[in-house]
């Protein structure tokens, strides 16, 4: 579904990824791990396109995408849910949920994906009409998630879905998750915290400094020695 290789990116002259080489196989929900500033984020928007200065191949589906700005790469079914949610808070959020649809070829096809979408997430139907700004934190990130939906993607791409979220609004956003997984959407997803990371990923990248530094399977992987140094455990 999605690979990487050799994948450096600059803001201006400051470097921020060094041959950075990952992959994400078809139906498989993906984490990228690491602390602040260890370059997760960047990686997602260089997959995104909201990156001005990449080298190396980002390949969609076997089609190199560094071309392509990011409004194609959202046509290509490539979904992007933003750090920090952004949404529009004075629109409603119904009328955010459309700004995820605006590559969506016809009308047609956005009916059906909204009502797909409320179907999934009754509390996004009963806020329709709300202005996103006056919602909870966890409300915002579910109509956010919601709104990556939209464009009725192959790939979804989630930065930091769980930065400041209650315990409750973590367990419900890891729920839909693990749904939308199941459902066959393939997830690429960063978080800091490892644990919850393998809990609901089947493989994880652990990045430090811009670069990938380990790759693990599953649960047991929080115990391989790159994964207790950077949960501050003692390694022998």
């Amino acid at each position: 579904m999605l690979e990487l290789r050799a994948v450096s990116a600059f803001y201006g002259a400051a470097q921020v990824l060094w041959d950075v080489s990952l992959e994400v196989r078809r139906g498989e929900i993906v984490a990228l791990i690491g602390s602040n500033g260890s370059g997760k984020s960047s990686v997602l928007k260089a997959v995104a396109g909201l990156l001005p200065g990449v080298t190396g191949h980002i390949r969609h589906q076997g089609r190199e995408l560094r071309a392509l700005p990011a409004h194609e790469r959202a046509g290509l079914g490539i979904g992007f849910v933003l750090e920090r949610r952004r949404l529009f808070p004075a629109m409603t959020v119904r009328e955010n949920l459309l700004m995820g649809a605006y590559r969506v070829a016809s009308a047609q096809a956005v009916r059906e994906t909204l009502e797909r979408v409320e179907a999934l997430l009754p509390l996004v139907a009963a806020k329709r009409r709300e202005p996103a700004g006056r919602l909870s934190g966890g409300e915002q990130q579910l109509v956010a998630i919601a709104r990556g939906l939209m464009c009725r993607p192959s790939l979804l791409l989630l930065d930091e879905p769980f930065l400041g979220l209650s315990p409750r609004a973590v367990e419900e956003v890891a729920a839909l998750l693990g749904h939308l997984h199941r459902e066959g959407l393939t997830l690429l997803f960063n978080e800091q915290d490892a644990a919850l990371c393998f809990s609901l990923a089947q493989r994880g990248y652990l990045l430090k400094a811009g670069r990938v530094v380990f790759e693990g399977h599953g649960p047991a992987a929080l115990q391989e020695p790159a994964m207790r140094e950077f949960l501050g455990e003692a390694v022998p």
